[in-house]
């Protein structure tokens, strides 16, 4: 059974005693945490994390909630290490705040998903990424 955290409940989920610094990405370069991509210009993300379908009568494709998709996170640099998710690590800190609209599904506490909480447009997604990665930090590990 998946659970869903409202961004405000986060952090109240996830303490100091379940995720001491904060969230933990892997999969990132030097200088982002890489939570979309760059397809010759178009921004967008990967099918595989999120519902996204088509809406004939937007024009565009669109990003539904799903309880059971999501970009990957880990409560613990551990976790990264043991799977392993290659590439730099980059931390959410304790206490920053997700962009409205985005919020946290999991299946198991130590495997955090982040997905959207209503229905918007990738372009909007990609936007909200975007302001997020700006609150995370390097922590200065790779992972091989």
């Amino acid at each position: 059974m998946y659970i869903q955290i409202d961004r405000d409940d986060i952090w109240n989920v996830y303490t100091k005693e379940s995720a001491a610094e904060g969230l933990y990405r892997g999969g990132g370069n030097a200088a982002t945490a890489r939570m979309y991509k760059d397809e010759n210009g178009n921004e967008t993300v990967r099918p595989a994390d999120f519902k996204i379908i088509f809406d004939s009568s937007a024009g565009e494709y669109m990003v539904y909630p799903d309880i059971t998709k999501g970009l990957s996170f880990s409560s613990s640099l551990q976790r990264l290490k043991d799977i392993p998710i290659k590439g730099k690590v980059w931390l959410l800190p304790r206490n920053a705040e997700l962009p409205k609209d985005l919020v946290i599904n999991y299946k198991t506490i130590d495997h955090p998903l982040l997905n959207v909480g209503k229905k918007m447009s990738v372009k909007d997604l990609v936007e909200k990424l975007k302001e997020l990665e700006k609150s995370m930090k390097a922590t200065g590990v790779k992972i091989l």
